[in-house]
Order: C-alpha cells, then structure tokens, then sequence
C-alpha cells in the first residue's frame, strides 16, 4: 500500500498491509519525499532494492493517453546473490547463476524493433515504446512465472480505471512484447559491502522510535 500526503509531498510505503481487528499493521514502513529520486539512499524500503513502491509504476492515464514518459520497474525470479547494482541499494537477490540480475540492473527493448509488425495490442504498444525508449529497473524478486512490470492496482479508485484499456483480470498479459528481444545494459558493479550501509535515513517524512 502506498499512501500519498500531498501537502508535506511525502510518500509512505507499506509492506503486506492488512486490516486486522479493525487497526491497520504493515510488517514493514518506511517514507520518502516525492520530490526525490525514489531510491532509500540506505535501502530498508518496501521493495527488495531500495526503490520507493511509487517509482516505475505504469498509471491507467498513461496508458489511456498513449504515453508513457519514464523508466519502468520490474520483478525477476532470477535476482543475482552478492549485492545491489546502482542505483539500487539494497538487494534480496539469492540466485549464484552467472545468467542471474542483480537488483537495479535495467533492460531496454531493442530499440530498433519494429513495433508495428508485432501486432501489438494500444497499451502493449504504448508499454513497448517506453521499455525502448527508457528502459526497465529491476527492483524486487518475484514473478515466479517470468517478468512483472508494476502499474498502478485499479483498487486505487472507485471504479476500474484500465476498463476498455486493459483485459479486467488480475494479472493482465503482455504476451506481443517478445522477451528475447530485451537488452541489459552496461552493469555497475555489484556493491558487496551493502549490508554494512543499511539503515534508516531521515528523509524528512520518516520517524522511527
């Protein structure tokens, strides 16, 4: 869960919040500025890397307008041990494969791919045309059958905001974006000491007792 105080320009972050016995508890908070990079400068956020929940996310605007004009963030079930790549910060990656990622390394779809000969349904298009324009971050371990790319959850507004943009099922498929035709960019190198640097940083919308 995500929540947005847009007076103090704050972003609180929420890990498994639930409502139990009428009092909401979260096994994990931590808040960050909007008006930041969206990176913990120490790790310790909600997601595995570092990155803030809101970064990255694909919104129902976007999609209905035909732009997106930002990187993307991803989930991996092939997250590479040994430490985070920047600009990430944190990392719960435990693969030792060699074919592994680490946390914040970013993809791009080629892009000299022809987007109009893959048939490609509107948001595809629109989706595609951003992974090759910016790219994709690697932010968090996860989808167990491939790649997840973060949107917004239509349970954030009243009524369905990706009706008549996006099939209305769970987790909606993007099967015309062929997989193979991704790149990883130049890595920086994996940061082994990053344990010795996780902590709680004032953010200046945190405060922990």
């Amino acid at each position: 869960m995500v929540v947005l105080d847009l007076d103090t320009r704050c972003e609180y972050d929420f890990w498994q919040m639930r409502l139990k016995n009428g009092q909401w508890a979260a096994s994990w908070a931590n808040a960050i500025s909007m008006d930041s990079d969206g990176v913990y400068p120490a790790g310790l956020s909600t997601r595995g890397s570092g990155f803030a929940f809101l970064g990255g996310l694909i919104w129902p605007d976007e999609l209905k307008k035909g732009e997106i004009s930002h990187a993307l963030v991803f989930a991996y079930p092939y997250t590479k041990a040994g430490g985070p790549a920047a600009p990430a910060t944190d990392s719960d990656g435990a693969v030792k494969s060699k074919t592994a990622l680490p946390e914040g390394a970013r993809l791009r779809l080629d892009p000299s791919l022809d987007l109009d000969a893959l048939g490609l349904t509107p948001a595809e298009k629109t989706i595609a045309r951003a992974l090759q324009a910016y790219g994709m971050y690697l932010v968090d371990n996860g989808g167990e059958s491939g790649i997840g790319i973060y949107a917004v959850d239509p349970r954030s507004a009243l009524n369905n905001p990706y009706k008549g943009v996006l099939p209305d099922v769970d987790y909606p498929e993007l099967s015309g974006i062929p997989l193979d035709k991704f790149q990883v960019l130049k890595l920086p190198k994996q940061d082994k000491k990053w344990r010795k640097k996780l902590g709680i940083v004032n953010t200046g919308c945190n405060n922990f007792e």
